[in-house]
């Protein structure tokens, strides 16, 4: 390999090569097996400065971090609560006079608790024997402790936890065999990363209780072109259905005549499904 085409393997790494340099490059590394040595050297350097400069960095600048994000908006925000503090006093007793209106006009409320626990008791059977008048008193003085009682009112969550949907998808990597995968614990995510980026590589991060890995590896091509793209799953009543399309290259002579080797893939986060995963072959539009 040229001193050229070495010099461009870190921007190759990070993506920062322009796609017309990019493509050279992997036409050059589906050539050379030392160039793909290097490039897995690359990788692995680049993961292993990552956690270095994470581990020496450590959680201090996050305070700071926070701090700045605090003083700065509420320098932004400085004239907007001035001007808006008269009206939010305003509000706020006005809320107040409206709550206390409608606390002495509303009938009391039960707690939804109170009332499992009111819907859960089984209804007394027809051959019971009738209760005393010191049972029935006894039992509408604690109805009446409970209803005088104020509803006890939890608000839903305001906001859902935001999750990360992420793909990866390239034409070069260490699997040389036709492969579908389905991942859905963090040890067979990890093993299968460091197959396809070295032992040194830092595995990303899968929320594994509520998303699951689909991929798929198309083996080895001597043609340059191939493109796997996975699709949006479908659910049916057996089975989660995982459509994916392969768009074929255009081969023309001078490609037949000097094999470049690929080995393309796809791999895809999806939301964790209880039934058995399929995939299915469509056609590449």
């Amino acid at each position: 390999m040229s001193e050229h085409c070495k010099s461009q393997l870190p921007l190759y790494v990070n993506g920062s090569l322009p796609e017309s340099t990019r493509r050279q490059v992997d036409e050059h590394l589906a050539t050379c097996e030392k160039c793909r040595h290097l490039l897995t050297k690359f990788k692995s350097k680049e993961a292993r400065q990552k956690r270095e400069a994470l581990k020496s960095a450590g959680h201090e600048q996050v305070p700071n971090m926070l701090q700045n994000r605090i003083r700065r908006e509420a320098g932004m925000n400085a004239e907007s609560q001035k001007s808006g503090k008269g009206w939010f006093v305003f509000l706020l007793l006005l809320g107040i006079t409206i709550y206390f209106g409608l606390k002495k006009e509303a009938p009391p409320m039960v707690s939804s608790v109170q009332l499992k626990e009111e819907v859960a008791e089984p209804a007394a059977p027809a051959t019971a024997p009738t209760a005393s008048s010191d049972s029935v008193k006894a039992t509408s003085s604690s109805a009446s402790s409970i209803s005088s009682e104020p509803a006890v009112i939890i608000p839903p969550s305001l906001e859902a936890p935001v999750l990360r949907w992420r793909q990866w998808k390239g034409a070069f990597c260490p699997i040389k065999d036709y492969r579908e995968v389905v991942i859905t614990d963090k040890e067979a995510w990890r093993d299968l990363w460091h197959e396809m980026n070295g032992a040194d590589s830092k595995t990303p991060r899968i929320e594994f209780s509520s998303q699951t890995v689909v991929g798929i590896f198309l083996g080895t091509k001597t043609v340059p072109g191939y493109e796997i793209s996975i699709h949006h799953p479908q659910e049916n009543q057996d089975v989660v259905i995982v459509p994916y399309s392969i768009s074929e290259p255009v081969v023309s002579s001078m490609t037949a005549s000097t094999p470049i080797i690929t080995q393309p893939y796809h791999l895809k986060t999806i939301p964790r499904f209880s039934k058995k995963i399929i995939f299915r072959k469509e056609i590449a539009k």
